[in-house]
């Protein structure tokens, strides 16, 4: 017999087994998507960069509603950071007095008059006032600026020679006042020019309570005539105005009367008075008078047309509020 062929004789031949297939995803997908992200990335970075530096320089338009721009804060500029209000500009030859209560008037000290009291507080405004009494050289300019008449004792239109810084004098009060319009200021009431002379606290002089000829131009300093203002720069107020005793009276805005309270008879002048005219307060004393019309409290009044050459004026001006 022939022999048994193997069993696996006619058995088909296996199939190789495949090689195991790799994980993940395919190189042209992996490609893709890297691009895709980088796409993004930069993406992002230009709108930051949009929405920091190009946005905010943007105008807004009627195209760009101003409540759909972005709400983050901006960086502060100096435009934008709080500026504090500047300090008021002070007029030239001028000083600032403060605003607020003083105390005018006297009921006792040396030199005292009755017209003085009875002591009394005011609220002022603040206000500038003239570091000195308005000068020839001042009244020259607004003669030729207006053609208002010259002192009486000028002549022809001019001030003696040598005598720009001296005060002005001659004058009533209707051109004192017309002086102080053209100038853009006032005349100032008898209150704002004592609160000027002696500050807060009441004095004599404007330097204290006693008395020191050589810090004014009074009958006792022994000169007899006006001097240039600022001559005695020792004897300025507290607040560092000039001149305010002696030298020549200054005009004020007040017209004479009573302080509230007082029991003196009023006010009178030993003459009748012109049509029109009214006793007006002057202040501050003369190179002629005694010491004790030199005061700061001191009241004394003439009539509004009256005119010396121991008389002249400085002005006042408001401050701006604040």
């Amino acid at each position: 017999m022939p022999l048994k062929p193997p069993a696996d004789l006619f058995a088909q031949a296996a199939p190789a087994a495949a090689p195991p297939r790799r994980a993940g995803f395919p190189l042209w997908l992996a490609i893709g998507l890297s691009v895709v992200v980088l796409v993004a990335l930069v993406g992002v970075v230009a709108a930051i960069a949009y929405f920091r530096w190009v946005a905010p320089s943007a105008p807004v338009t009627s195209e760009t509603p101003a409540d759909t721009l972005p709400t983050r804060s901006k960086p502060s500029t100096p435009s934008e950071s709080p500026v504090a209000p500047p300090k008021p500009v002070i007029p030239e030859n001028m000083v600032a007095i403060p605003g607020g209560e003083y105390l005018i008037g006297r009921n006792s000290g040396d030199f005292l008059d009755p017209y003085e009291k009875p002591q009394h507080t005011v609220t002022l405004r603040p206000f500038y006032i003239d570091r000195t009494e308005v000068t020839n050289a001042d009244y020259q300019k607004f003669i030729e600026a207006t053609g208002h008449p010259a002192p009486a004792s000028w002549v022809g239109g001019r001030f003696e020679d040598g005598k720009e810084l001296f005060p002005v004098t001659g004058v009533t009060l209707s051109d004192a006042e017309a002086y102080a319009r053209w100038a853009g200021k006032r005349l100032p009431t008898e209150e704002e020019w004592e609160a000027a002379a002696h500050g807060r606290t009441p004095t004599v002089f404007p330097w204290g309570d006693t008395f020191d000829p050589s810090r004014a131009n009074v009958k006792a300093s022994g000169l007899g005539v006006p001097v240039r203002v600022g001559t005695y720069p020792a004897g300025a107020s507290p607040f560092g105005v000039l001149d305010m005793t002696g030298n020549v009276w200054e005009w004020t805005a007040s017209e004479a009367q009573l302080y509230p309270g007082s029991t003196e008879k009023p006010p009178s002048w030993d003459k009748p008075l012109n049509p029109g005219a009214r006793l007006q307060i002057i202040r501050g004393g003369a190179f002629t008078e005694d010491t004790k019309r030199c005061t700061v409290t001191y009241r004394n009044w003439v009539p509004s047309d009256f005119k010396s050459r121991e008389l002249g004026f400085r002005c006042v001006q408001d401050q701006p509020s604040p």
